[in-house]
C-alpha cells in the first residue's frame, strides 16, 4: 500500500504522480485530475492518475465505479503518449 512505503519512496511516488498530473493537464489539456492508490484485486502497488473533463461520461462523479461507457485507446495513441512522457518529461516507461 502507498501509505506503507518508506517515507522517501512514498515522496518519490507522489512526485512522479504530480509530474504525470501536470502532463495530463498541460499537454493533454484536461481541466482536472483524479488520483487514487486503489487496487484491491491485484497485489502490486499501483496508482491511478486520471484526466477529467466536464464532458467525460461520468462527470462530475468519480470514474471509479461510475464509468458506464468506455472509449478505446488505440496502440498508436498509447505509443504517442508514452513517447511524450519519456522524451519531454523524462518519465520512465518501464515503471
Amino acid at each position: 500500500d502507498l501509505l506503507d512505503l518508506p517515507a522517501d519512496l512514498r515522496v518519490s511516488v507522489m512526485n512522479e504522480a504530480a509530474r504525470v498530473s501536470m502532463f495530463i493537464k498541460n499537454d493533454l489539456n484536461y481541466s482536472k485530475v483524479n488520483f487514487a492508490a486503489i487496487g484491491n484485486i491485484v497485489p502490486q502497488l499501483h496508482v491511478h492518475v486520471v484526466g477529467r473533463k466536464p464532458d467525460d461520461p461520468c462527470w462530475p462523479a468519480p470514474v471509479w465505479g461510475n464509468l458506464k461507457e468506455t472509449g478505446e485507446y488505440f496502440s498508436a495513441r498509447i505509443r504517442e503518449i508514452t513517447k511524450m512522457l519519456v522524451e519531454f518529461h523524462g518519465l520512465d516507461a518501464g515503471l
